[in-house]
Order: structure tokens, then sequence, then C-alpha cells
């Protein structure tokens, strides 16, 4: 599977929190924001269809989720805005 390339700027808590969940689970970075971008979109539609999860463990998820794809969709607009 062909996988894209991602990149977000995030405060010093998530940065934090994803280098803490990455030590929990042993794995590298990469493997770790993409777990947690999983589990974000998976919480979105548990929030919609069934049981709602701590409100602290889904902002952060989300909010790494939401970073990601504004700088993915950025990186789109400047590299379309080059080929012009």
């Amino acid at each position: 599977m062909k996988r894209e390339q991602l990149q977000a700027r995030c405060d010093p808590d998530t940065v934090e929190a994803v280098k803490e969940f990455q030590d929990d689970k042993d794995i590298t970075k990469s493997e770790a924001v993409r777990r947690l971008i999983r589990a974000g979109l998976e919480a979105k539609d548990e929030d919609e269809y069934g049981p709602k999860r701590k409100a602290g463990q889904a902002y952060t998820l989300i909010s790494i989720l939401v970073i990601a794809i504004l700088t993915f969709i950025l990186q789109l607009i400047f590299v379309a805005g080059g080929a012009i």
C-alpha cells in the first residue's frame, strides 16, 4: 500500500502526548502518529453512533488529525500553485 507523507506543527503538550504514547507502545513516532490519527477517526465515528470517549483523549486525537489534514491541504495548495 502506498503511503503519503503528512506534516504538522504541534504545540508542546501534543508533542509530549505523542512521545508518551510512542514510549508506552515501544513504536516509532511515525507509527504512533498513524495509530493516533486512526484512533481519532474511530473515536469520531463512535461519538456519532455509540459511547463517548473521555473528552481529553478525544480532543487530543482529533486535534492531531485536524492539524495533519490542514497541513496536507496546504501542501496540496502550494504544489498546485507552483504548477500554474
